[in-house]
C-alpha cells in the first residue's frame, strides 16, 4: 500500500543559497570540514567547526540546524544553540575554505544529533496501571515523585480524554487503542503509553499499521524518521532513498550527491500476537534538492528569467512555452497557486500577492521537460 504525503521540507535559505547558488567548486577529499559539539545547559548545545588539514583557513562557516517545527542558521566557527526539546535534529556546516596553493572551495558536513533530556527533568519517568471494572477499565497513575503535579492528562486513543487522577473509562470497540498519560511537573513534561486490544487475535493489517515518516532537510541533506503507528508492534523500517541508495534504520541520515528530484519511500513491516503473518506497508515522500530549474523527464526546461525579485502582486518569467502547467509551492511542498500557459510568450502569475513573505519554489512542467525555481516574496 504505498500513501502518498505531503513531505516536509524545513532549509534555511542560507544553506541553500551556498550550496545551489555560491558557484565555488566542491573541496578535494583530502581537505574537508568537520565539527564537534558539546551538550550545554538544558536544550542548548555549542557547536564548533573543524578543518582538516591545518593548511586550509576557512573564511566563512555557516550552519543549518532543522528538526520537526524547528529551523534556525547561524555563522561562525563557534555557535550555541537553544533547541525546543530533546530529541534528533540535522545539523549541517557549510564552510567556504581558503588554501594557498588550491584556492577556494566548499566543504559540507551533516550529522544527526541527538539533544537528551534536560537532566532537571530526567527523574520524571511516568508510569501507570489499569485494572479491568465490569465492563470498563481502571487507569491509576503509579508515577513515583516527590514533587507536586502541576497538571495530568489521559488520552485513551479513542478521541476522548481526561485529566482526573483515577478515571475509568469504557471503550467502544476491541481497538487496538494507544492510552497516553501526560504529567507536568514544574517546568518538566513527559509523556507514557501502553497499548489496549480486547478481540480476537488475527486483526485486519490496516487497523494495526499506519505507515507514516516525516522528513527534514537542509540542502542535499534529509534526516528520515519513522512515526508510524503500530499498535505496539515489532517493527523494521527499510528505506529506499531515491536514489539508488537504501537504509534500515531510523532515524536516517543521507545526503544526495546531485541535485534534483528523488522520491524517498519507507516499507515498514511489524509482526507479534495480532496478526497471523508479517504485515507491510508503505508510503513515500517527495524531496527536491535543487533551486534552479534543471532535472527533468526528459530534456531540462531552458532556465527561464524571472522578475521581479523578490515580488510583491504578481510575478512574470519569460519565454513559457503553451501548455506549461506551472504551480507555486511552499517549502512544505503545498501547493498554493497553480494554472497553465496557454500560449507562448510571457508568464503573468497573479492572486500571489498574499503569501507571506518568504521563499517558495515555481514548479514548471510541460512536454519538453520539468524544472523549478526558487522565488522570494518581499
Amino acid at each position: 500500500m504505498i500513501q502518498e504525503r505531503p513531505r516536509t521540507w524545513l532549509a534555511t535559505a542560507l544553506l541553500l543559497t551556498g550550496w545551489a547558488a555560491n558557484g565555488q567548486p566542491p573541496c578535494d577529499s583530502l581537505f574537508t570540514t568537520d565539527f564537534t559539539w558539546q551538550q550545554g545547559a538544558g536544550f542548548e548545545a555549542n557547536f564548533t567547526a573543524g578543518i582538516s588539514p591545518s593548511g586550509f583557513m576557512a573564511w566563512s562557516s555557516e550552519w543549518g540546524f532543522a528538526g520537526e517545527d524547528f529551523q534556525h542558521s547561524s555563522w561562525g566557527p563557534e555557535v550555541g544553540v537553544v533547541f525546543p526539546g530533546p530529541g534528533d535534529y540535522l545539523v549541517c556546516l557549510l564552510s567556504t575554505m581558503e588554501h594557498p596553493q588550491s584556492g577556494t572551495c566548499l566543504s559540507t558536513a551533516c550529522q544527526l544529533v541527538t539533544i537528551p533530556v534536560d537532566s532537571l527533568c530526567a527523574g520524571l519517568v511516568p508510569e501507570f496501571g489499569i485494572e479491568v471494572q465490569g465492563g470498563s477499565l481502571l487507569f491509576t497513575n503509579q508515577t513515583q515523585t516527590t514533587s507536586s503535579v502541576n497538571s495530568i492528562t489521559w488520552d485513551f486513543g479513542d478521541g476522548t480524554t481526561s485529566t482526573e487522577s483515577t478515571p475509568v473509562h469504557t471503550y467502544p470497540g476491541f481497538g487496538p487503542y494507544e492510552a497516553c498519560l501526560t504529567l507536568t511537573i514544574g517546568t518538566c513534561t513527559a509523556t507514557v503509553c501502553n497499548w489496549i486490544y480486547f478481540g480476537p487475535s488475527a486483526v485486519a493489517c490496516s487497523e494495526i499499521l499506519q505507515a507514516d515518516i516525516h522528513i527534514v532537510q537542509l540542502g542535499r541533506a534529509i534526516a528520515g524518521f519513522d512515526n508510524s503507528i503500530t499498535s505496539g508492534m515489532e517493527r523494521s523500517i527499510t528505506w529506499d532513498l531515491g536514489d539508488g541508495n537504501t537504509a534500515s534504520a531510523s532515524p536516517v541520515l543521507h545526503v544526495f550527491e546531485q541535485d534534483g528530484i528523488f522520491q524517498v519511500c519507507a516499507t515498514v513491516d511489524v509482526w507479534g500476537p495480532l496478526v497471523e503473518d508479517t504485515c507491510t506497508a508503505s508510503v513515500c515522500s517527495m524531496v527536491f534538492t535543487y533551486i534552479t530549474a534543471g532535472l527533468a523527464e526528459g530534456d531540462a526546461l531552458p532556465e527561464p528569467r524571472v522578475f521581479p525579485v523578490p515580488f510583491v502582486d504578481e510575478l512574470t518569467v519569460e519565454t513559457v512555452s503553451a501548455g506549461t502547467r506551472w504551480e507555486v509551492v511552499d517549502l512544505q511542498g503545498r501547493i498554493l497557486a497553480s494554472g497553465s500557459q496557454r500560449f507562448d510568450g510571457p508568464l503573468h502569475i497573479q492572486g500571489v500577492g498574499s503569501l507571506a513573505s518568504g521563499s517558495y519554489l515555481l514548479l514548471l512542467r510541460s512536454a519538453a521537460g520539468n524544472g523549478a525555481l526558487r522565488i522570494m516574496r518581499a
